[in-house]
Protein backbone atom coordinates (compact mmCIF):
# COMPACT_ATOMS: atom_id res chain seq x y z
CA UNK A 1 0.00 0.00 0.00
CA UNK A 2 1.39 3.37 -1.04
CA UNK A 3 1.12 6.44 1.15
CA UNK A 4 1.27 9.87 -0.43
CA UNK A 5 4.01 12.17 0.75
CA UNK A 6 3.83 15.90 0.21
CA UNK A 7 6.32 16.32 -2.64
CA UNK A 8 7.63 19.57 -1.19
CA UNK A 9 8.40 17.88 2.11
CA UNK A 10 11.11 15.81 0.41
CA UNK A 11 12.09 18.18 -2.37
CA UNK A 12 12.66 20.94 0.17
CA UNK A 13 15.28 18.79 1.90
CA UNK A 14 17.55 18.39 -1.14
CA UNK A 15 19.45 20.97 -3.15
CA UNK A 16 18.45 20.04 -6.72
CA UNK A 17 15.42 21.77 -8.23
CA UNK A 18 13.68 22.15 -11.57
CA UNK A 19 14.54 21.91 -14.41
CA UNK A 20 17.11 19.30 -13.34
CA UNK A 21 14.70 17.59 -10.96
CA UNK A 22 11.55 16.65 -12.92
CA UNK A 23 10.27 13.81 -10.73
CA UNK A 24 6.52 13.77 -10.07
CA UNK A 25 3.97 11.90 -7.91
CA UNK A 26 6.52 11.15 -5.21
CA UNK A 27 5.32 8.56 -2.70
CA UNK A 28 6.56 6.19 -0.04
CA UNK A 29 5.46 2.65 0.67
CA UNK A 30 5.24 0.56 3.83
CA UNK A 31 8.71 -0.93 3.25
CA UNK A 32 10.34 2.51 3.36
CA UNK A 33 10.94 2.78 -0.40
CA UNK A 34 10.39 6.02 -2.31
CA UNK A 35 8.60 5.91 -5.66
CA UNK A 36 8.15 8.55 -8.36
CA UNK A 37 7.05 8.93 -11.95
CA UNK A 38 9.04 10.66 -14.66
CA UNK A 39 8.72 11.41 -18.36
CA UNK A 40 11.67 10.81 -20.63
CA UNK A 41 13.17 14.20 -21.41
CA UNK A 42 16.29 13.45 -23.44
CA UNK A 43 17.61 10.67 -25.64
CA UNK A 44 20.85 11.04 -27.57
CA UNK A 45 20.11 10.24 -31.21
CA UNK A 46 22.75 7.50 -31.30
CA UNK A 47 21.59 5.74 -28.09
CA UNK A 48 18.65 3.38 -28.47
CA UNK A 49 15.71 3.89 -26.14
CA UNK A 50 13.37 3.88 -24.52
CA UNK A 51 15.62 5.76 -22.06
CA UNK A 52 19.30 6.64 -22.05
CA UNK A 53 21.38 4.96 -19.36
CA UNK A 54 22.68 8.25 -17.96
CA UNK A 55 19.15 9.67 -17.82
CA UNK A 56 18.12 6.80 -15.59
CA UNK A 57 21.14 7.59 -13.44
CA UNK A 58 20.00 11.21 -13.22
CA UNK A 59 16.53 10.38 -11.96
CA UNK A 60 17.64 7.52 -9.69
CA UNK A 61 20.27 9.71 -8.02
CA UNK A 62 17.74 12.49 -7.35
CA UNK A 63 15.11 10.14 -5.95
CA UNK A 64 17.77 8.39 -3.89
CA UNK A 65 18.75 11.69 -2.34
CA UNK A 66 15.12 12.19 -1.33
CA UNK A 67 15.12 8.79 0.34
CA UNK A 68 18.26 9.66 2.29
CA UNK A 69 16.77 13.04 3.20
CA UNK A 70 13.60 11.34 4.44
CA UNK A 71 15.65 9.09 6.72
CA UNK A 72 18.08 11.78 7.87
CA UNK A 73 17.61 12.50 11.56
CA UNK A 74 18.36 16.17 10.87
CA UNK A 75 15.40 17.32 8.80
CA UNK A 76 17.11 20.23 7.09
CA UNK A 77 18.56 20.82 3.65
CA UNK A 78 21.70 18.87 2.82
CA UNK A 79 23.78 18.34 -0.28
CA UNK A 80 23.54 14.70 -1.34
CA UNK A 81 26.42 14.32 -3.80
CA UNK A 82 26.31 11.18 -5.92
CA UNK A 83 29.90 9.94 -6.00
CA UNK A 84 29.38 6.48 -7.53
CA UNK A 85 26.72 4.89 -9.72
CA UNK A 86 26.62 1.31 -10.97
CA UNK A 87 23.99 1.21 -13.72
CA UNK A 88 22.80 -1.89 -15.59
CA UNK A 89 20.32 -2.28 -18.42
CA UNK A 90 18.26 -5.46 -18.04
CA UNK A 91 17.65 -6.23 -21.72
CA UNK A 92 18.51 -5.01 -25.23
CA UNK A 93 14.97 -4.60 -26.53
CA UNK A 94 14.41 -1.26 -28.27
CA UNK A 95 10.90 0.23 -28.06
CA UNK A 96 9.00 3.43 -27.35
CA UNK A 97 7.93 4.35 -23.83
CA UNK A 98 7.65 7.92 -22.56
CA UNK A 99 6.49 7.53 -18.95
CA UNK A 100 8.34 5.54 -16.30
CA UNK A 101 8.22 4.68 -12.61
CA UNK A 102 11.32 4.75 -10.43
CA UNK A 103 11.62 3.01 -7.07
CA UNK A 104 14.58 3.39 -4.72
CA UNK A 105 15.31 1.34 -1.62
CA UNK A 106 17.79 2.01 1.19
CA UNK A 107 21.06 0.09 1.36
CA UNK A 108 23.03 2.02 3.98
CA UNK A 109 23.14 5.41 5.62
CA UNK A 110 25.36 7.30 8.03
CA UNK A 111 25.71 10.96 8.91
CA UNK A 112 28.07 11.67 6.00
CA UNK A 113 27.31 8.92 3.46
CA UNK A 114 24.59 6.72 2.07
CA UNK A 115 23.66 4.32 -0.70
CA UNK A 116 20.46 3.24 -2.42
CA UNK A 117 19.24 0.61 -4.86
CA UNK A 118 17.05 1.78 -7.74
CA UNK A 119 14.84 0.26 -10.42
CA UNK A 120 13.22 1.82 -13.49
CA UNK A 121 9.92 0.36 -14.70
CA UNK A 122 8.27 1.05 -18.04
CA UNK A 123 4.52 1.49 -18.49
CA UNK A 124 4.08 -2.31 -18.57
CA UNK A 125 5.94 -2.72 -15.25
CA UNK A 126 8.96 -4.27 -16.94
CA UNK A 127 12.31 -3.42 -15.31
CA UNK A 128 14.51 -1.59 -17.80
CA UNK A 129 17.40 -0.50 -15.54
CA UNK A 130 18.76 -1.19 -12.08
CA UNK A 131 21.30 0.83 -10.13
CA UNK A 132 23.28 1.21 -6.97
CA UNK A 133 24.12 4.83 -6.14
CA UNK A 134 26.51 5.99 -3.42
CA UNK A 135 26.52 9.47 -1.89
CA UNK A 136 28.59 11.88 0.12
CA UNK A 137 26.39 13.97 2.43
CA UNK A 138 27.34 17.54 3.33
CA UNK A 139 25.38 20.08 5.32
CA UNK A 140 24.75 23.46 3.75
CA UNK A 141 27.37 25.31 5.80
CA UNK A 142 30.15 22.85 4.96
CA UNK A 143 29.37 22.71 1.24
CA UNK A 144 29.16 26.48 0.88
CA UNK A 145 32.36 27.03 2.86
CA UNK A 146 34.26 24.53 0.71
CA UNK A 147 32.93 26.05 -2.52
CA UNK A 148 32.79 29.75 -1.61
CA UNK A 149 34.90 30.69 -4.65
CA UNK A 150 32.32 29.12 -6.99
CA UNK A 151 29.31 31.11 -5.81
CA UNK A 152 27.41 33.02 -8.50
CA UNK A 153 24.46 35.29 -7.77
CA UNK A 154 21.50 36.08 -10.03
CA UNK A 155 21.66 33.17 -12.49
CA UNK A 156 19.08 33.71 -15.23
CA UNK A 157 16.53 31.00 -15.96
CA UNK A 158 16.52 29.65 -19.52
CA UNK A 159 13.42 29.47 -21.72
CA UNK A 160 14.39 25.95 -22.80
CA UNK A 161 15.73 23.46 -20.26
CA UNK A 162 19.45 22.76 -20.81
CA UNK A 163 18.61 19.12 -20.11
CA UNK A 164 16.32 18.94 -23.16
CA UNK A 165 18.73 20.68 -25.54
CA UNK A 166 22.32 19.87 -24.60
CA UNK A 167 25.82 20.81 -25.63
CA UNK A 168 27.50 17.78 -27.18
CA UNK A 169 31.17 16.87 -27.32
CA UNK A 170 33.28 18.48 -30.01
CA UNK A 171 36.80 18.10 -31.40
CA UNK A 172 36.38 14.33 -31.20
CA UNK A 173 39.62 12.59 -32.20
CA UNK A 174 40.17 8.84 -32.42
CA UNK A 175 43.65 7.34 -32.74
CA UNK A 176 43.50 3.54 -33.00
CA UNK A 177 42.07 2.47 -29.61
CA UNK A 178 42.16 5.87 -27.93
CA UNK A 179 39.70 8.76 -28.10
CA UNK A 180 39.60 12.34 -26.87
CA UNK A 181 37.08 15.18 -27.05
CA UNK A 182 36.25 18.53 -25.47
CA UNK A 183 33.14 19.78 -23.77
CA UNK A 184 34.49 23.27 -23.26
CA UNK A 185 33.71 25.82 -20.60
CA UNK A 186 30.85 24.97 -18.25
CA UNK A 187 28.29 27.77 -18.37
CA UNK A 188 26.02 28.46 -15.40
CA UNK A 189 23.01 28.20 -17.74
CA UNK A 190 23.92 24.55 -18.41
CA UNK A 191 23.61 23.69 -14.72
CA UNK A 192 20.23 25.21 -13.88
CA UNK A 193 18.75 23.62 -10.77
CA UNK A 194 22.12 22.08 -9.78
CA UNK A 195 22.84 23.86 -7.41
CA UNK A 196 21.34 27.27 -6.57
CA UNK A 197 24.11 29.92 -6.62
CA UNK A 198 26.73 27.15 -7.01
CA UNK A 199 26.21 25.98 -10.62
CA UNK A 200 28.06 22.78 -11.46
CA UNK A 201 27.73 20.16 -14.16
CA UNK A 202 25.62 17.24 -12.85
CA UNK A 203 27.37 13.86 -12.73
CA UNK A 204 24.54 12.38 -14.79
CA UNK A 205 25.24 14.90 -17.55
CA UNK A 206 28.92 13.95 -17.42
CA UNK A 207 27.68 10.36 -17.73
CA UNK A 208 25.75 11.29 -20.86
CA UNK A 209 28.91 12.82 -22.30
CA UNK A 210 30.75 9.57 -21.55
CA UNK A 211 28.02 7.91 -23.64
CA UNK A 212 28.70 10.42 -26.42
CA UNK A 213 32.38 9.47 -26.25
CA UNK A 214 31.55 5.74 -26.26
CA UNK A 215 29.39 5.84 -29.38
CA UNK A 216 32.15 7.63 -31.27
CA UNK A 217 34.66 4.96 -30.22
CA UNK A 218 32.13 2.23 -31.03
CA UNK A 219 31.65 3.60 -34.55
CA UNK A 220 35.39 3.73 -35.11
CA UNK A 221 35.97 0.16 -33.88
CA UNK A 222 32.86 -1.64 -35.22
CA UNK A 223 31.28 0.67 -37.79
CA UNK A 224 28.02 0.76 -35.80
CA UNK A 225 26.34 4.16 -35.59
CA UNK A 226 23.78 3.24 -32.91
CA UNK A 227 24.33 1.79 -29.44
CA UNK A 228 22.76 0.49 -26.27
CA UNK A 229 24.62 1.25 -23.05
CA UNK A 230 24.48 -2.13 -21.28
CA UNK A 231 26.29 -1.06 -18.13
CA UNK A 232 28.26 1.80 -16.67
CA UNK A 233 30.17 2.29 -13.44
CA UNK A 234 30.76 6.00 -12.88
CA UNK A 235 32.95 7.48 -10.17
CA UNK A 236 32.69 11.20 -9.45
CA UNK A 237 35.86 12.67 -7.96
CA UNK A 238 34.71 16.28 -7.71
CA UNK A 239 32.24 18.74 -9.21
CA UNK A 240 32.98 20.81 -12.32
CA UNK A 241 31.80 24.35 -11.62
CA UNK A 242 30.77 27.11 -14.00
CA UNK A 243 33.80 28.67 -15.69
CA UNK A 244 35.88 25.48 -15.73
CA UNK A 245 36.98 23.81 -18.98
CA UNK A 246 36.15 20.10 -19.26
CA UNK A 247 37.70 17.59 -21.64
CA UNK A 248 37.54 13.82 -22.02
CA UNK A 249 39.93 10.97 -22.78
CA UNK A 250 39.09 7.29 -23.25
CA UNK A 251 40.49 3.99 -24.42
CA UNK A 252 39.22 0.63 -25.62
CA UNK A 253 39.57 -2.07 -22.97
CA UNK A 254 37.93 -4.93 -24.87
CA UNK A 255 36.19 -5.68 -28.15
CA UNK A 256 33.74 -8.58 -28.19
CA UNK A 257 32.40 -10.52 -31.16
CA UNK A 258 28.84 -9.16 -31.02
CA UNK A 259 29.73 -5.51 -31.79
CA UNK A 260 30.23 -4.88 -28.08
CA UNK A 261 33.07 -2.80 -26.67
CA UNK A 262 34.21 -2.00 -23.15
CA UNK A 263 35.60 1.52 -22.71
CA UNK A 264 37.36 3.23 -19.84
CA UNK A 265 37.27 7.02 -19.90
CA UNK A 266 38.02 10.02 -17.72
CA UNK A 267 36.75 13.59 -17.57
CA UNK A 268 39.26 16.30 -16.70
CA UNK A 269 39.47 19.89 -15.56
CA UNK A 270 43.03 20.75 -16.46
CA UNK A 271 45.09 17.76 -15.36
CA UNK A 272 42.67 16.83 -12.57
CA UNK A 273 40.34 13.87 -13.05
CA UNK A 274 36.81 14.87 -12.08
CA UNK A 275 35.08 11.58 -13.05
CA UNK A 276 35.75 8.23 -14.67
CA UNK A 277 33.66 5.46 -16.17
CA UNK A 278 33.95 1.86 -17.23
CA UNK A 279 31.13 1.18 -19.66
CA UNK A 280 30.03 -1.66 -21.93
CA UNK A 281 28.11 -0.64 -25.05
CA UNK A 282 26.74 -2.76 -27.87
CA UNK A 283 26.21 -1.66 -31.45
CA UNK A 284 22.67 -2.12 -32.76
Amino acid sequence: METNVLELSLQDLIMVTKPYNILEDIKTDEEGNVIASVKNEYLMKQESGPMQCSEFGRHAAILGSMLLAKNNTRQEKHYYLAIKADLTRNHLEVYENEEFTIKVSPISQTKRAGSVYGELFDSNDNVLFTAEVGYMVLNRTTFQRLNANNKIENILSQEISPYKVRKRLRNVFVDENKISATYGVVNSSECEGHFENYPCLPVAIVGGLFGDLAVNLLEHVTGCHQMIDKSAVINAKRLAFAGEFVHFEGKLLEQKEDNTIVMFAQAFVGDEVIADVTTEVVGV
